[in-house]
């Protein structure tokens, strides 16, 4: 699951962490850290993408490579990381761009929260730093960092039907041990009555 969006794309000519705020409502685990990839061309630089609390202390980041060595999903590079929890808050996900070689998406017409997850704003700064504000004051914008992530704080839970194969076993073991105790029961007292 992701975030998506519609937006048109934009480079800049500056070192700048361009990052949005995200708002969960339900614990995710963050499985990849992402970046757009405009034309599905492959990144022309590498970029750092973190996630921060909204206060700024740094939880994950990875880099995405240049080129096309990352795995692309819908226009957007990925790379895996071990599965992170991020529990109910507020998270700003931000990506690093040393120049302009590579395009974020900006202004855009409309957002698309996944479920448990809305979005929160738009961040920016000038340098490799957690961007407290906007310092380029565009709504709806910065679009370039994405991640990918599982529900249910990544424990996997078994499907209903192993958990009912396995009460069955369980329940038909328990039984055929109760007959098999209750025949040598019976074969000994059919014994001692015999003699």
């Amino acid at each position: 699951m992701r975030l998506a969006f519609q937006a048109p794309p934009l480079s800049y000519s500056a070192t700048i962490q361009l990052s949005a705020t995200h708002l969960l409502s339900a614990p995710i685990s963050a499985t990849s850290l992402g970046l757009f990839d405009f034309q599905n061309d492959g990144l022309a630089q590498s970029h750092a993408v973190t996630i921060w609390t909204s206060t700024g202390t740094q939880l994950v980041q990875a880099t995405i490579p240049a080129g096309i060595s990352a795995t692309l999903v819908d226009g957007f590079r990925y790379v895996s990381i071990a599965p992170f929890l991020l529990v109910p808050g507020t998270y700003t996900i931000g990506g690093f761009y040393g120049g302009d070689t590579d395009f974020s998406l900006d202004a855009a017409s409309s957002i698309t929260g996944a479920s448990g997850l809305s979005y929160g704003g738009t961040r920016s700064a000038i340098g490799f730093t957690f961007p407290s504000g906007d310092a380029f004051v565009v709504p709806n914008s910065y679009f370039g960092p994405n991640f990918q992530f599982i529900t249910g704080v990544g424990v996997p839970t078994p499907d209903s039907g192993s958990t009912w194969a396995l009460l069955l076993l369980a329940v038909t073991a328990v039984l055929g041990l109760h007959l098999l105790l209750h025949r040598r029961s019976q074969a000994r007292k059919t014994n001692l009555f015999s003699r």
